[in-house]
Formats: structure tokens, C-alpha cells, sequence
């Protein structure tokens, strides 16, 4: 079942991480500007709530299946891994080119060595700070991520153990996980900060893909059919603000556990939104956030290396708000058109392999 609502929420969170991206490499922006560019990481956690949501479609389609547990593992492995290869190998080139250009020498930069590529094959680097962020751009979230499919299947059986007369649960599991976060933190003495790995962490993401869980079951049991689409954009809108202020304005602990919390609670409104209204179901839209995981895994090429050499050329004589407009434009097309490329070339390949392999179990199972 493909729900055009969830596509363009992707477009948008994948729009979202390539504008905090680009406005890395223009100075000069704007304050209004700059605050929604650096706002544009909590794309991230909108990626986390609708990844956790579909993540329970795919489980409710396939609960009769034999093996499942094993399917599930093949269809995530074969969804990220190929895609997520290539890009360790191509980010290890672009190091040595870039050593290049800077020294005329070509090597590669020491932090793809054995250990650093090794946890992101094997997709544990969420658990080992040197190569949590380093070896692919933003791959902390895949490593995140996989992390969390690992405990995906136990955590959504207990959310269908909840009845529908209980689901108020719905909502405080999420809320006892933030909790529980905050509580090892303080025990261990280590607070999170924007950008280290306590915050990169999943038991610090988690409360966030426990929200996906939590809307796709108050969705499924229509808890949210009473909230009209003005009240959505209102508590979207309000949560948003609430979010925006902690990042910026107030430094109260644990804040930067608080912020993505808070993040992927307004974005469960902005879904009941699109569900109703088909305002942001663009067809723009939609087809980015079908490319969605190879812009995500590509865009840096774009939003640093040549948003950087075009903001080197311009700058003297173009606004910074223009040059970031221009270059997040630039990025994006760039972008997306070797994303359509790589989803034909690599992703959809990786997803018929598992499907193959799939199927091969099930024939098994029935000779």
C-alpha cells in the first residue's frame, strides 16, 4: 500500500537535512534564515517517525509469513546496505581527492581505517563513537536506525498487546522512554549536545521512533480521526515553536534530549495533516521522497563541496540569504537527478535481491 502523504513528508524531511547541510557552507544569512536552516536537522526525526510507521505496515502485511522474523531482517538489510556500501567507498574517495586538491598528494584520510569501516558494514557504528559520523556524512542515522530494527520487532508486539480502550499507552510509552533517557544520562553523568554521540545515540533517539510506533496505532484505531486539520497545524505549529525555543533561545538541562522529543511530536500533527488535507501531497514532493534515502546519502557532495566553491565565488558580491537559497536549489536538483539514478541502478536492485532470497525461503517452506 503506497500512501502519497508519507512520500511527501519525506520529500520534506529529506529537504529539511539539505538545508541545514547547505547552510553549513554560506556565512552572512539572515537570523530568521539561519534559526529555520539550522531547524532543518529535525528533519532527521521527521525520517524516524515515518520509518517506524511504515515499519508497522510492513509488520502488519506480513504477520501470516513464514519465518518472518528472518524476512523482516533480509528485507532491512537489503533495503540499506547496498546503497549504504557504495556510499562508504565513494566518501573514502572523495577524502583522498580532497587531500589531493589540498596537498597534491592522493592517500586517504586516516579515519577509514579497519575498525572505523568495519562497525559501518556491519552496521554497529551507532556503538562506536570514532565511526559513528565519520566514515559516511550523516551516517549516524542509518547506524541509528539499524539499531533500532534490531528491537523493532519485540517493541511492536508489546504496542499490540495494548488494548484500544488502554491507548493512552500509546503515548506514554514514548514518554517513559524520554524519561528513562534522561534518567541514565543524569546516572552516568553525561548530558547530550547537539552533534555528539550521546545525542546521535538510540537511546536518546529512541523516544522519537517510539512515537512513529505510537501514530501508526493511534492511526490504525482512528484516535486521531477527532482532531480537525486546523487543530493539527495548530499543535504542529505550537510543538515547533516550543522545539525552535529550546534550540536557540533557553539552555535548561537536557535540552538536546528534549529537542528531538518534542520534534516528533509536532510532526505526528503534520502527518494527520497531510492524511486529511492534500496541501503538501505534491507531486515534487512525492517523488523526492521517493529518492528520499540516495538524496539523504549523496546531497553532501552537493551542500558542502560545491555549495562552498560556488559560496567562494559569489560571496563578494551576493547576499548570503540569495547564496543559500541558490545553493540549497543547486544541491537539490543535483541531487535528486543522481538519486533517481542510484535508485534504479542500486537501491531497487538491493530490494528485488532480499525479495529473491524471500521467496526462495518461502518455496522452502512449502516443498
Amino acid at each position: 500500500m503506497k500512501l502519497k502523504h508519507i512520500d511527501a513528508l519525506r520529500g520534506i524531511a529529506v529537504l529539511l537535512v539539505i538545508l541545514v547541510h547547505t547552510n553549513d557552507s554560506v556565512n552572512g544569512v539572515s537570523s530568521p534564515l539561519l534559526y529555520f536552516s539550522k531547524y532543518g536537522q529535525m528533519g532527521v526525526q521527521l525520517f524516524f517517525i515515518i520509518s517506524a510507521y511504515t515499519l508497522c505496515l510492513s509488520m502488519e502485511r506480513h504477520q501470516g509469513e513464514y519465518l518472518k522474523l528472518l524476512n523482516y531482517a533480509i528485507r532491512r538489510y537489503f533495503r540499506i546496505a547496498p546503497l549504504y556500501y557504495i556510499a562508504i567507498f565513494i566518501y573514502m574517495l572523495r577524502s583522498g581527492v580532497n587531500i589531493y586538491i589540498d596537498s597534491g598528494i592522493f592517500t586517504i584520510d586516516g579515519k577509514y581505517n579497519f575498525i572505523n569501516i568495519a562497525t559501518n558494514l556491519l552496521f554497529v557504528h551507532g556503538l562506536y563513537p570514532p565511526a559513528n559520523n565519520n566514515i559516511v556524512p550523516g551516517g549516524w542515522s542509518i547506524g541509528t536506525e539499524m539499531l533500532f530494527y534490531m528491537i523493532f520487532p519485540f517493541v511492536y508486539t508489546l504496542y499490540r498487546k495494548i488494548q484500544r480502550d488502554k491507548s493512552i499507552l500509546y503515548l506514554i510509552l514514548p514518554l517513559i522512554m524520554l524519561f528513562i533517557n534522561i534518567i541514565v544520562q543524569y546516572v552516568i553523568g553525561v548530558e547530550p549536545t547537539n552533534g555528539g554521540f550521546i545525542y546521535f545515540s538510540i537511546i536518546n533517539q529512541l523516544p522519537v521512533f517510539l512515537l512513529g510506533i505510537s501514530l501508526f496505532f493511534l492511526d490504525k484505531n482512528q484516535i486521531l480521526k477527532s482532531f480537525t486539520y486546523q487543530l493539527d497545524i495548530i499543535l504542529f505549529i505550537f510543538l515547533t515553536a516550543i522545539s525552535m525555543m529550546l534550540m536557540f533561545k533557553f539552555h535548561i538541562p537536557y535540552r538536546d534530549a528534549l529537542i528531538p522529543f518534542i520534534s516528533g511530536l509536532s510532526f505526528i500533527f503534520l502527518y494527520d495533516f497531510s492524511s486529511k488535507k492534500n496541501f503538501l501531497n505534491r507531486q515534487t514532493l512525492m517523488n523526492l521522497g521517493r529518492v528520499s534515502f540516495s538524496v539523504y546519502i549523496f546531497h553532501f557532495l552537493f551542500a558542502w563541496d560545491l555549495s562552498r566553491t560556488i559560496y567562494g565565488y559569489c560571496k563578494s558580491f551576493l547576499p548570503g540569504d540569495i547564496l543559500l537559497v541558490m545553493c540549497f536549489i543547486i544541491t537539490t536538483i543535483l541531487t535528486y537527478k543522481i538519486a533517481v539514478i542510484t535508485e534504479n541502478l542500486i537501491e531497487k536492485r538491493g530490494i528485488n535481491l532480499g525479495k529473491l532470497l524471500i521467496e526462495k525461503i518461502q518455496n522452502k517452506s512449502v516443498s
